[in-house]
């Protein structure tokens, strides 16, 4: 296809007719604007996977003088692959503009001679461990539970603040609740059986505290809390699919 203009919903779906296929493959034009594919794809195509392939050598080219262009194309992919690398080729620097758009995709520097070196360039994190709340955006949940995971005791006493569901069960102490988030996309937030990820730290309620909040009962928890390694209490992601509640819209502090 040659020109924007002929990307159409019925151009798809003739595509679709004419060759009955189940799956398409889509090189798209770099130069035109996702928004124009996913307004022309069919109500009932799936987009299955994003991958971008950049090259190394221009990438730098394209953020500064066509900026928008590359960030439009950054936004959404998976899987971010870079190729033409060698020695020279700036991994932080690739791996920072991919971060700046986009914090889940993952990516692959594939050398001249065809190998390929996976990404190793360590993340920083994008909330502050020393602040008073710590606060954990929504798209920096997963980061956080993984940061939390291998260390422990850089969160202990701390206050976190999250959105996320909580899990009443008697495997805890009494008096407490483990909190925590979908495995999947913001869209499972809604979904008490989808997949979940429990932290690596349980709740304790203080005279201070609100009560509990109830399993299947929005409410929000404003107050400090106190936390403690639950390796020992709480359940595995997949044993309290049926135990979870939205604890609000609002964001609450753990």
């Amino acid at each position: 296809m040659e020109e924007q203009a002929g990307l159409t919903t019925a151009f798809l779906k003739d595509y679709q007719k004419k060759h009955r296929v189940d799956r398409v493959l889509i090189e798209y034009n770099g130069m035109w604007p996702l928004q124009a594919l996913y307004d022309a794809l069919p109500t009932d195509w799936d987009i299955y996977q994003i991958i971008l392939l950049a090259d190394s050598t221009t990438f730098a080219s394209y953020m500064t003088n066509m900026r928008q262009l590359a960030v439009d194309k950054l936004q959404d992919p998976e899987m971010v692959i870079f190729n033409r690398c060698t020695d020279a080729t700036d991994k932080a620097y690739l791996h920072r503009a991919v971060r700046m758009v986009n914090r889940r995709a993952q990516m692959a520097f594939e050398r001249t001679d065809g190998s390929v070196d996976p990404d190793d360039v360590v993340d920083e994190l994008p909330f502050d461990t020393d602040a008073p709340v710590i606060d954990i955006a929504d798209e920096d949940f997963g980061l956080w539970y993984l940061d939390a995971m291998d260390n422990l005791d850089k969160y202990m006493g701390k206050t976190v603040r999250f959105k996320g569901y909580v899990c009443q069960t008697p495997r805890v102490p009494k008096g407490c609740f483990v909190p925590g988030r979908p495995a999947g996309g913001c869209c499972l937030l809604n979904d008490k059986n989808s997949a979940q990820l429990s932290t690596p730290f349980l709740r304790k309620a203080s005279a201070n505290s609100p009560a509990l909040p109830a399993v299947h009962t929005a409410s929000t928890a404003t107050s400090q809390s106190t936390f403690a390694p639950i390796h020992d209490w709480c359940p595995s992601p997949r044993n309290i699919k049926s135990a979870v509640a939205v604890v609000g819209t609002k964001d609450a502090t753990f």
